[in-house]
């Protein structure tokens, strides 16, 4: 009994002492990475990490570490990337080496090996391919904004089919038609324009002005709305659809500012940070639309934010997404005024973070103008 129990505590000591290499090695190994925080031995920041809280725990290691930092799982380097500069220097200069998907996404279901989720040459053909699609389709000429003016009718025919008389409606209940970001983004212009009534009477006054009420919406008319505009640029940079991107893996070492981010290390791409970056945004929990206009009212600094990422995986659908929530939004507040279901029942603008930024479920009167 006596040599089992020596052999089981020797066993044990030689385990300790083996986990406790691994773990000083691992140290050494991360002295090369941007810096993060030192979390749990073994487990690392696992035990931090909410995702309910997770773009908000980015904002505070942001401040304390820098626009890249490294957080750890498992002793698996997770890289985060923040602000405009390091997000158009790793998603496009270094753009062929932070492009992939990590494997663990498609290794136990290969039917998702699709554009989203593939990587590489494959990945490559799909894209290719896809953007060949939407080319035939017609994207960029009449026929594409002729079909989503028609879907905009339908929309508007829906909404007044309300048995409702106040046209108290759930928003869930007409944008499920639509892709995932538009349907977001439309859903948190609501909340924005009941919480700031004004931004919506401005809207409706410029719409009254250059289109009237006679006939819908045209894109030829976007140059002549830039208020609108404007107020589409806002919701994407306060609520981007989908503030962290998809998981990317990284197919070699890359080196940045005297750091390694090492082969097959998860990547993030923060581009809420761009979005909430004071010295870019004064105020930036503030819903205003006249930051992209300039002095003489014209749409300006569309560049400063990327809600559809940047580099080689860039939201293939960004152009059809953004014809979509023109005129799904310009025809809807046409013929609407948006208005809480009561005042003391407003829409949070506190949203759910999943696979994209959505706001908690809501309800508002759709009035008839």
């Amino acid at each position: 009994m006596l040599v089992i129990l020596q052999g089981f505590f020797v066993f044990v000591a030689f385990l300790v002492i083996l986990l406790l290499i691994w773990e000083v090695r691992f140290n050494f190994i991360r002295r090369k990475w941007p810096p993060g925080p030192r979390g749990s031995p073994f487990i690392g920041n696992l035990k931090e990490l909410e995702l309910g809280s997770l773009l908000e725990k980015f904002k505070e290691l942001r401040k304390e570490y820098g626009n890249v930092f490294t957080i750890t799982v498992l002793h698996r380097p997770l890289i985060i990337v923040n602000g405009y500069e390091a997000l158009r220097h790793l998603l496009c200069k270094e753009g062929d080496s932070t492009s992939d998907r990590p494997p663990y996404l498609t290794e136990h279901n290969p039917d998702l090996l699709g554009i989203v989720s593939s990587s590489g040459a494959l990945w490559k053909e799909h894209r290719s391919f896809g953007l060949k699609t939407f080319k035939e389709l017609g994207l960029g000429k009449q026929n594409i904004y002729d079909q989503v003016e028609l879907e905009a009718s339908i929309l508007i025919s829906d909404i007044l089919k309300s048995d409702d008389e106040q046209l108290k409606i759930t928003l869930e209940e007409f944008f499920n038609a639509g892709t995932e970001s538009v349907t977001s983004t439309l859903r948190w212009t609501f909340v924005y324009l009941v919480h700031y009534p004004e931004v919506q009477r401005n809207m409706q006054q410029e719409i009254d002005d250059v289109i009237g009420r006679s006939r819908m919406p045209m894109m030829t008319d976007k140059d002549s709305l830039p208020y609108c505009e404007a107020v589409i640029l806002e919701v994407l940079r306060i609520r981007p659809a989908a503030p962290l991107g998809g998981p990317r893996s990284l197919s070699r070492d890359v080196h940045y500012k005297g750091y390694t981010l090492p082969k097959d290390a998860i990547l993030f791409a923060n581009v809420y940070s761009v979005s909430e970056d004071e010295s870019s945004f004064p105020n930036p929990e503030r819903f205003d639309p006249n930051r992209f206009l300039d002095d003489a009212g014209k749409i300006c600094r569309q560049s400063d934010i990327l809600p559809f990422s940047t580099g080689p995986r860039v939201c293939m659908g960004e152009a059809l997404a953004r014809i979509e929530l023109f005129i799904f939004l310009v025809s809807i507040v046409q013929r609407f005024t948006f208005l809480p279901e009561d005042d003391m029942n407003m829409p949070s603008v506190k949203g759910n973070l999943g696979i994209t930024l959505s706001p908690k479920p809501y309800k508002v009167r759709a009035v008839p103008r």
